[in-house]
């Protein structure tokens, strides 16, 4: 299973995103070494393993971006891609994009990578830095786990 990546993992978490309770994978770090583990276990942090932050998935994050973007003028809706492989190796693109009338995209923001959920992940970072998603909202769904 496909997860953000460390440092994506980290902003997150330096933004405020606290979804330990409810997430499958979890980043920590003992000295340089960076470590991906099935959920959170306050064992490894009583070894010296510092938590870094949730290792989400693509379904993770697309539970918590907003199914759309108003703005002034327009909605703008998720949209992912896939582009062809270059050098055997497929990018991913996740994006807000506007159809008008004419059919016409235009694109919002959009974040490209090989890994679709480190995309998505970026994507994430610019909804919360630039308002369209609200830290308490996330952390609510998360506790609310049953």
């Amino acid at each position: 299973m496909k997860t953000i990546e460390f440092e994506t993992a980290k902003k997150l978490k330096e933004l405020g995103i606290t979804p330990i309770l409810k997430y499958q994978m979890t980043w920590y770090k003992i000295g340089e070494t960076r470590v991906l583990s099935e959920t959170f276990n306050q064992l490894n942090c009583n070894k010296g393993y510092i938590l870094i932050g949730a290792a989400l998935t693509l379904d993770e994050i697309l539970d918590m971006l907003p199914v759309r973007i108003e703005t002034n003028y327009a909605y703008y809706f998720v949209n992912l891609d896939k582009y062809p492989d270059k050098d055997k190796i497929s990018s991913y693109c996740i994006c807000y994009v506007r159809n008008n009338l004419l059919d016409d995209k235009s694109v919002l923001k959009e974040f490209t990578h090989a890994n679709l959920a480190e995309a998505a992940g970026q994507l994430l970072i610019w909804c919360i830095e630039n308002g369209h998603v609200k830290i308490e909202d996330i952390n609510n769904d998360c506790t609310n786990v049953e």
